[in-house]
């Protein structure tokens, strides 16, 4: 077998990539796909749970509490953001949590940091700015699909963080696959 770096493919599998296209990006076979799982565990660079939550039949809220460290806000109205080192690299903050977000239409690369300006003027007029670290990204080579990436904040005020918060709690709702237990 090949090797494949472990931080490369637990993003991609945090990414919520199936077995099938894990084998095809990274040429392996069913069995060395289970074969890179076992090992990933085994390692300590993923947990048990999340390859149980991959399974097409996984339903269990408990155990996806366990696999998310913060509990996810799904924008029903996305936030325009923008890469302030590039300008033209604009697209929309889709979901967020109390450490990171998840991006559409940004390009990025994992390790990647950026600085962005999240707009709130759907419901405030103002812009936060924060800075955060790409953490696994979706590329794809058709043209017509946008980019997804998702980003550990490393800095964001704590007056820029509360509005933030605030905006997504108005414009958004929580992961209903997550137990309301706490």
């Amino acid at each position: 077998m090949r090797k494949i770096k472990a931080k490369k493919i637990a993003a991609d599998i945090r990414a919520r990539m199936s077995d099938f296209e894990l084998m095809s990006k990274y040429e392996l076979s069913l069995e060395e796909v289970e074969k890179v799982l076992e090992k990933l565990v085994e390692a300590g660079t993923i947990r048990s749970a999340e390859i149980k939550e991959r399974s097409l039949f996984f339903d269990d809220p408990a155990n996806r509490l366990q696999t998310r460290r913060f509990p996810r806000i799904y924008l029903r109205v996305p936030l325009e953001i923008e890469d302030l080192n590039n300008s033209s690299n604009k697209g929309l903050l889709i979901d967020i949590s109390d450490d990171g977000f998840r991006t559409r239409g940004i390009a990025a690369v994992v390790g990647e940091v950026k600085v962005f300006q999240v707009s709130l003027k759907e419901v405030r007029k103002r812009a936060v700015e924060l800075r955060a670290t790409c953490v696994w990204a979706k590329q794809d080579a058709d043209a017509k699909v946008l980019l997804e990436a998702g980003f550990k904040m490393v800095h964001i005020s704590e007056s820029d963080l509360l509005e933030l918060r605030r905006v997504a709690g108005l414009l958004g709702f929580r992961d209903p696959n997550l137990s309301r237990k706490r």
